[in-house]
């Protein structure tokens, strides 16, 4: 039993550091999400519960508007056609919840995208 116990805190303290603090829950990244994270110039399409949030380097956008974020995409093309583009989004995410974000990239020719669950 002492060397389950063992085994478990071991590997507690091996993936302590990629845990990710997120609004009220703690939730464990994968490699590929801190590597992701780290990256400043990729955008990074979070597809949330409420809203999306984008991210290009130091510019932001949380919105659920389809319109606006489509402006948000528009005015920063250039940025997004020379970065790699990731959608991040939960295992539960529906399609029809990532339907807009794809429709917008699909409009201006952005199909180099990679999806990423967390």
């Amino acid at each position: 039993m002492k060397k389950i116990g063992l085994s478990i805190f071991f590997l507690l303290l091996t993936i302590a550091p990629t845990l990710i603090f997120k609004s009220k829950e703690t939730r464990f990244a994968t490699n590929n999400e801190v590597e992701i994270l780290k990256k400043i110039d990729s955008v990074k399409i979070e597809i949330r519960d409420d809203n999306y949030k984008i991210s290009l380097g130091k510019k932001h956008l949380v919105s659920n508007d389809k319109v606006e974020i489509e402006n948000f995409i528009k005015s920063n093309l250039e940025y997004m056609r020379n970065s790699k583009i990731y959608i991040i989004g939960s295992s539960e995410t529906t399609f029809s919840k990532t339907k807009p974000i794809f429709d917008v990239l699909k409009k201006y020719d952005l199909m180099n995208f990679k999806l990423v669950t967390n």
